[in-house]
């Protein structure tokens, strides 16, 4: 047994008490930390919930209170404030009744019986009512016109041509076989107009230039002065005439008055630099090698290239059909 200790005053000694003290004297600390930093997140969080945008500023007036909008007027009530009402969507009752198709045999009949009564008629006056010309009458007085036509043996129709829808025109063309006086046919393409609530006419300028004659004279004999006239024509790939100057740069165009008969004239055109050779090599204009066709053509006697070897030259094809 170990000998008393004359300092000890009866206590107890408790080693393990002394060992937990300084554990103690560190948690407290930690725990004021902690609920020093709950304190502050509860206050940030709380001022953030309060926070809120600034007004803008704005002018006293501005903050007048304001009257509601007004509700927008019905329809009916638009006339009575000023300006002009919407107008309603049409109905298909408003709408405009498509145009009627026009009955091309229909057409093609009142033409045919008005050609006739042209080709029976004896004198101009009877022919008058029944034409369409550009020219005065008083200068028909001395043309084909003003006189009978041989007999006819045949009439029937060519070609109809589909509706202008400027014009509100059809063209009806006929294929007519007069009878000449041996006993032989002369082969003419005749048109006729026929124009929206009006009768049907013959359309009398290409009848003149072709069976009238006036292609023909103008062929004859070489004139300064270039025209216009209105034939059937087909267009060939070189020119065969020896007679026309640099023929080898040249193409032909036959000028029929009728398409498979024998031609009136032939006009010559540059196979490179000319509206007509321009016009054959564009494949959306309609004009093909070797398919005679009405056009409106413009010739000219040329002297210059040769003047010892002067020719018809086609100059400008206006239009692919009569009458323009």
């Amino acid at each position: 047994m170990p000998e008393p200790d004359p300092y000890n005053t009866g206590r107890a000694y408790r080693p393990s008490a002394y060992r937990r003290r300084p554990i103690l004297r560190m948690l407290i600390p930690i725990f004021g930390i902690l609920i020093l930093a709950a304190i502050v997140s509860g206050l940030c969080m709380f001022l953030m919930h309060r926070k809120t945008d600034p007004l803008p500023l704005t002018n006293a007036e501005d903050l007048q209170p304001t009257s509601p909008p007004k509700a927008s007027p019905p329809p009916e009530e638009l006339s009575s404030i000023g300006g002009d009402a919407p107008s309603a969507p049409e109905t298909p009752d408003a709408l405009p009744a498509p145009k009627e198709s026009p009955d091309f045999a229909q057409v093609a009949k009142q033409a045919g019986e008005v050609l006739n009564q042209f080709l029976n008629a004896q004198s101009l006056e009877e022919r008058l009512p029944l034409i369409e010309t550009k020219a005065d009458p008083t200068t028909l007085q001395d043309t084909v016109l003003a006189k009978p036509m041989p007999p006819v043996q045949r009439s029937v129709v060519e070609m109809q041509q589909p509706p202008d829808p400027i014009e509100n025109l059809i063209d009806t063309y006929f294929s007519v076989a007069f009878r000449t006086e041996n006993n032989g046919t002369d082969q003419q393409l005749i048109l006729v107009r026929t124009r929206q609530s009006a009768n049907p006419k013959v359309v009398v300028e290409p009848f003149l230039d072709l069976y009238g004659g006036r292609l023909k004279q103008f062929c004859e004999t070489p004139v300064s002065k270039a025209e216009t006239f209105e034939v059937v024509a087909s267009a060939l790939a070189n020119c065969y005439n020896e007679a026309v100057p640099n023929r080898e740069k040249k193409m032909a165009i036959k000028l029929m008055a009728h398409d498979n008969t024998r031609p009136i004239a032939e006009a010559y055109f540059s196979s490179k630099h000319s509206q007509i050779a321009d016009l054959l090599s564009d494949d959306l204009s309609g004009f093909r090698y070797g398919q005679a066709q009405p056009c409106t053509i413009l010739l000219r006697w040329n002297t210059e290239e040769d003047p010892e070897k002067p020719f018809i030259e086609a100059l400008d094809i206006s239009a692919l059909n009569w009458n323009p």
